[in-house]
C-alpha cells in the first residue's frame, strides 16, 4: 500500500534501527487476502536479510518477534560488510511469514570503518528511550 513505509538505518557498529508504518488500509487488505483468523492467528514480526554485497538474493536471514503495537525496533547484526533488508509481516504457525512492507537495503560497513568512531552526546541520550528487541528466531 501507498502509505505503507518501513525505514532501516545504521544506528551503531552492528546496531540496526528500524521504524514502520502499516495504515488500517494494509491491515483490511491483509485480512481481505487471507482471512481475519489469519490475522488473528498470526503474530507480528520483522524478517531481516543478511546479503554479501556482490551476490543477489537471499542468502540467510532470521526473525524477530514484536509485540502487537511496535511501531520500531533497534536489534544487533552480527556482520559487517553486508547489506540488510527488512520486511515487516505476520507470522502464521512458526514457518509462514507474511510479509507486509519492505525496506530498501542498506550496507552495514566494514568495521575498520568505525575505529574512530564516537557518537554524539545527544544521541547516546536518545538511545535511553529505544524499542531494544531481544526476541530472536535464528
Amino acid at each position: 500500500m501507498k502509505n505503507s513505509k518501513i525505514k532501516i538505518n545504521l544506528l551503531l557498529p552492528h546496531i540496526l534501527y528500524s521504524q514502520w508504518k502499516l495504515p488500517k488500509e494494509s491491515v483490511k487488505k491483509f485480512i481481505n487476502d487471507f482471512g481475519y483468523w489469519a490475522w488473528e492467528e498470526s503474530k507480528p514480526t520483522l524478517k531481516i536479510y543478511i546479503n554479501d554485497i556482490t551476490i543477489l538474493g537471499e542468502q540467510e536471514s532470521f526473525f524477530i518477534n514484536l509485540k502487537e503495537n511496535d511501531t520500531e525496533c533497534a536489534f544487533f547484526v552480527p556482520y559487517d560488510n553486508k547489506k540488510y533488508k527488512i520486511e515487516y509481516g505476520r507470522m502464521l504457525h512458526q514457518n509462514i511469514f507474511l510479509s507486509l512492507i519492505s525496506s530498501n537495503f542498506i550496507i552495514h560497513p566494514s568495521d575498520q570503518y568505525y575505529s574512530t568512531f564516537c557518537l554524539p552526546h545527544h544521541i547516546v541520550e536518545s538511545m535511553k528511550y529505544l524499542n531494544i528487541c531481544e526476541n530472536y528466531c535464528v
